[in-house]
């Protein structure tokens, strides 16, 4: 994959980036998530279940937007190891770690979690944020003066 199109696919995990974000505010918001759910790996995946059912419309667009995140920051991160694009390779790992700590950590804050969990989650999406932003900038197409 060239670094043209790498590009295009970190503006694409940018937008969803953001668009996760907005959501996950607002749902954050208007959901009340139950006071104790099991912790752990099935713990998680009993939130999600939770969310799907009783989270209501915002929450339900979250997780599916997480999972696309997290799908396309896989999917960078292994394109750029195979175009043997070092510094963007590390930037996107960065991004994924983050997205996969903020989910993780999202996904125990619905488990009934506390402050932890969700600096943990903050900590997630600004990797994930910095990350991108870093990505797209070593992408991004440049002015021959």
């Amino acid at each position: 994959m060239s670094v043209i199109q790498l590009h295009r696919w970190i503006s694409k995990e940018l937008t969803a980036l953001g668009a996760e974000l907005a959501v996950g505010l607002a749902a954050g918001v208007a959901v009340a998530p139950p006071s104790h759910r099991e912790r752990g790996v099935l713990g998680l995946f009993e939130s999600m279940i939770w969310a799907l059912r009783h989270g209501g419309v915002l929450l339900s667009v979250h997780i599916a937007l997480a999972l696309i995140v997290w799908s396309l920051a896989t999917f960078l991160v292994l394109s750029a190891w195979r175009a043997r694009q070092t510094s963007l390779t590390l930037w996107l790992t960065v991004a994924w770690i983050g997205v996969s700590l903020a989910g993780l950590a999202g996904g125990s804050l619905v488990d009934g979690g506390g402050a932890p969990d969700s600096f943990f989650m903050i900590l997630g999406a600004l990797m994930s944020a910095l990350g991108s932003i870093a990505a797209w900038g070593l992408t991004a197409p440049r002015r021959e003066d």
